[in-house]
């Protein structure tokens, strides 16, 4: 986490105030030439639009590091912008749905949880090759619930044991004593469940077939 937050700041201030300077001396040049009709001006039109999409990944990339506005009470905005972020970028139906107030009490908790529920959505959309994706996030007497499903491919047999999203998914849950459990069928999807309770717990389990 804090190797992300170290890179999101160097594209930040780095990269993201180049690409502001470049894309203001364009965009100077683009109206000194519309000024004298030049017959650049539609090639120079393409660059400022270049030097745009740029800034945009550059913003993606920063917000996907580190989400800064992430924490108890900014947890269910980073899940709905994820959502539409996915949707916006993989051409998929995600969605994200909150019951009330989620009842979290640690920002460290909410980061967590973020985290393991852009972990799961990404291994959905690259991986299951899913259409579909649901992220709910819902609390109950005993505890807080995070749920991520798909309508997937599922998981391989060997991923259960060797995936590395899921190491990371089961370590992020195991930092804050949240139990993650993962079930996946071929072609019937996955669900991956991340629970905390109140006197929280560490286990992590792991269904495939």
């Amino acid at each position: 986490d804090e190797q992300q937050w170290r890179i999101a700041q160097d594209l930040h201030d780095g990269l993201g105030q180049h690409l502001t300077g470049v894309a203001l001396m364009a965009r100077s040049l683009q109206t000194r030439m519309e000024a004298s009709q030049s017959k650049s001006t539609t090639d120079v039109a393409e660059l400022v639009a270049l030097i745009s999409e740029a800034q945009r990944q550059v913003r993606r990339l920063v917000k996907g590091l580190h989400p800064v506005d992430v924490n108890v009470a900014g947890l269910p905005a980073a899940l709905a912008r994820l959502a539409a972020d996915v949707s916006a970028t993989n051409g998929i139906d995600c969605s994200f749905n909150e019951d009330e107030s989620s009842g979290i009490a640690r920002d460290d908790v909410a980061i967590q949880m973020y985290y393991i529920a852009r972990e799961a959505v990404h291994n959905a959309a690259k991986h299951a090759e899913a259409k579909c994706i649901e992220i709910s996030l819902a609390a109950g007497p005993t505890g807080v619930r995070l749920t991520i499903s798909d309508d997937g491919y599922g998981l391989k047999p060997s991923a259960s044991n060797n995936g590395l999203g899921l190491r990371i998914m089961q370590n992020r849950a195991q930092s804050v004593g949240a139990n993650l459990t993962v079930d996946s069928s071929a072609r019937k999807g996955t669900v991956v469940s991340c629970f905390i309770s109140r006197s929280g717990g560490d286990r992590c389990r792991i269904v495939s077939s």
